[in-house]
């Protein structure tokens, strides 16, 4: 990830195909605005690449392995990035992953996907966010 310092800001890469972070295209891209401590979890998709980026604010990105036979199964992964720390986070199918805004503003998460959402048979599970299933537990 590649911050450019210009004369009014700075500019950063989000995505680019030569960065090899996995086989899949861009089909969609949308955000996610937080409020400050808001929490967005679980969540995982059968088929759908998520690979997301932190464009303002600060969020903590949190990964759950439960994919029989993964050698990270049963693993939990938290990746902080916001503004201060540019990251692009790649979830493959079958990662269970939630969000929570860690910061005082509000927080812009842009998601981009390799397969558009489906309205009609969305790829798209969910679990509270409190689920014995997961073992994580989001701080309030």
């Amino acid at each position: 990830m590649r911050s450019v310092i210009k004369q009014n800001g700075y500019l950063t890469e989000i995505y680019r195909r030569d960065w090899h972070l996995d086989q899949g295209g861009v089909d969609q891209v949308f955000q996610v605005v937080l409020n400050p401590g808001a929490i967005e979890a679980w969540h995982v998709h059968q088929q759908t690449t998520d690979r997301f980026f932190a464009s303002s604010g600060r969020i903590l990105l949190v990964l759950y392995d439960a994919r029989e036979g993964s050698p990270t199964h049963g693993l939990i992964n938290e990746f902080r990035m916001g503004t201060e720390r540019p990251a692009l986070v790649v979830v493959p199918p079958g990662i269970w992953h939630g969000v929570c805004n860690i910061g005082d503003e509000l927080a812009v998460l842009v998601n981009l996907v390799d397969e558009a959402y489906k309205y009609e048979s969305p790829d798209h599970w969910g679990l509270p966010v409190n689920t014995e299933q997961i073992p994580y537990c989001f701080e309030p």
